[in-house]
């Protein structure tokens, strides 16, 4: 009988493999109606949205075009950024269809559109004062 030698690669990759009983389950076995919470489709749009609005300046951004269509100067002077940043935050929530344009003559005015990014900048208005984030280390970030 000869023995037939093994790479790493393959040592390793046996070595990962779970048995059968062992495998975590896929989305698709159980029925989405077994899973109890929040559906997952719910939570894929609010993730997409989370992903998204995951920056101080995007954030404020849709803070202030919630209340009033404004344009990339605007915002630039508002906010203290470079108008060349700001009209990037824009073109990627435009992208992503939390923001609509609008263009008035030479002009190009930008509001929110996607009630779920309003309703996250509420939740932060309504529950973001006052909490204090500490970082891995315990200290205030």
């Amino acid at each position: 009988m000869t023995a037939t030698k093994k790479t790493k690669g393959q040592r390793r990759k046996k070595a990962t493999q779970l048995p059968a009983s062992k495998k975590p389950s896929s989305a698709g076995d159980t029925p989405p109606s077994a899973t109890p919470g929040i559906p997952m489709d719910i939570l894929r749009q609010a993730a997409a949205v989370l992903r998204v609005l995951a920056h101080p300046d995007r954030l404020k951004m849709t803070e202030l075009l919630m209340h009033d269509r404004l344009s990339v100067g605007n915002l630039a002077s508002t906010l203290k950024l470079r108008p060349h940043a700001v009209s990037q935050h824009l073109n990627l929530m435009r992208a992503h269809q939390i923001l609509d344009a609008q263009r008035d003559g030479r002009v190009v005015y930008y509001r929110v559109v996607n009630p779920n990014a309003e309703r996250v900048i509420e939740c932060i208005q309504r529950h973001g004062a006052g909490i204090e984030f500490r970082g891995a280390d315990g200290e205030g970030i």
